[in-house]
């Protein structure tokens, strides 16, 4: 059986905590209707909603458990936008009906408040003529099994932020970073765990 609205089940990458419930209003779960004229948000310099576009989104609510839903969407396929502080943009689509509510996990951005011994990865991938890489992800292959092969998106700037609480001993790992061609996989200098470690330039073709 199919609900009425669009259900969807915003959480952070790294905790499955449900962002609608930790951000309140800070949180913008966008789904554009189709004869709005918008431009798409992925090609603006930033990622602002005026107040005079809201007429052009469906509107939304907030339950008191978390969820979000967009009433009176009708059948098809529908853009969707995901904004919050600190977080990498999500920029998808959704199709409504749904049967059950969709759940999309964002990720932490390098600007993300971690804590001061979290494990943290940082890095930049960059084209080989200097631009920022967009719209790809970094996958993490850590020695030690146990550890998730973690996927994070790049920023706007072609940054990443890849949190590692799992990870139990300093070591090199490798990387793969994913652009138009394939992949390309590198080794890092030697993660510290409990610290923040920056690893050199990353360039793709």
């Amino acid at each position: 059986m199919t609900v009425p609205q669009l259900g969807l089940d915003v959480r952070d990458y790294s905790t499955s905590r449900r962002l609608a419930g930790m951000l309140l209003d800070e949180l913008q779960v966008l789904v554009p209707r189709r004869d709005s004229g918008l431009p798409p948000l992925v090609a603006r310099p930033d990622s602002s909603v005026r107040l005079l576009e809201r007429r052009l989104f469906f509107p939304t609510r907030r339950s008191p458990s978390g969820m979000v839903t967009a009433a009176n969407v009708g059948a098809g396929v529908y853009p969707l936008h995901l904004r919050a502080p600190n977080y990498v943009p999500f920029d998808g689509s959704v199709t409504s009906p749904l049967a059950s509510a969709l759940r999309v996990d964002l990720h932490r951005d390098v600007a993300y408040p971690f804590g001061a011994e979290d494990t943290l990865i940082r890095g930049r991938v960059i084209r080989s003529g200097g631009a920022a890489l967009l719209g790809f992800d970094v996958r993490l292959n850590d020695p030690v099994a146990s550890v998730p092969h973690h996927r994070v998106p790049l920023n706007v700037r072609g940054e990443f932020v890849i949190f590692v609480p799992e990870k139990r001993a300093s070591s090199v790992v490798t990387l793969d970073a994913f652009h138009p061609g394939g992949s390309l996989s590198v080794t890092t200098p030697v993660i510290v765990i409990h610290r923040s470690t920056s690893i050199p330039l990353i360039t793709v073709p």
